[in-house]
C-alpha cells in the first residue's frame, strides 16, 4: 500500500507540475494579446482626458456624453515618509499622540508556560491532537512511452 501511495503521490505531482505550466503558458499568451489592449486603453483615456478637461466647467465632477460618462474621483490624501524609523523617534518625544501603540498575547510564550498558564483567567490550553502522517519512500517512476504534449 506505501508503494501504491508513494507512486500516486509521484502521479499528483506530476499532473500539478503540469497543470502550473500549462497555466503559466496561458498567462504568457494572455498577457501577449493583452499587452496592445492595454496600451490602446491607456493613450484613448489620455486623449479623452485632455479633451475633457478644456471643456470642463469649473470643478463639475462630469461630463455625460450619449456612449458614457467621463467623471473626476477626488482621491484620499496620502503621506510620504523619506525615514519613518527617525520620525517614530521625533514623534516619541515631540508629539506621541500621533503614535498607535499594538498590543498583543504572545501565545507561544504562555504554551511555553503551562503552570503559569494556568493562572490566568480565561486561558485553556487544549493538549495537541495526534495525527495520522503516511510517510511514503520515494519509488523511482515506472518507465514510461514517450507522450507528446500537444496544445
Amino acid at each position: 500500500m506505501l508503494v501504491a501511495i508513494a507512486s500516486a503521490e509521484r502521479q499528483l505531482a506530476a499532473v500539478t507540475t503540469d497543470l502550473v505550466t500549462d497555466v503559466a503558458a496561458l498567462q504568457a499568451a494572455a498577457e501577449t494579446r493583452a499587452a496592445p489592449l492595454r496600451a490602446r486603453i491607456e493613450a484613448l483615456t489620455a486623449r479623452l482626458e485632455s479633451w475633457a478637461t478644456r471643456r470642463r466647467i469649473g470643478r463639475a465632477r462630469s461630463i455625460t456624453l450619449t456612449t458614457g460618462r467621463l467623471c473626476w474621483h477626488p482621491r484620499p490624501d496620502s503621506l510620504a515618509i523619506a525615514d519613518e524609523a527617525a520620525l517614530v523617534r521625533w514623534l516619541q518625544s515631540n508629539r506621541p499622540a500621533l503614535l498607535r501603540n499594538n498590543v498583543s498575547i504572545d501565545q507561544a510564550a504562555i504554551l511555553a508556560d503551562p503552570d503559569a498558564a494556568a493562572t490566568l483567567p480565561g486561558v485553556t490550553i487544549r493538549p495537541g491532537r495526534e495525527a495520522f502522517v503516511v510517510a511514503a519512500a520515494a519509488v523511482p517512476p515506472a518507465r514510461r512511452p514517450f507522450q507528446r504534449h500537444e496544445p
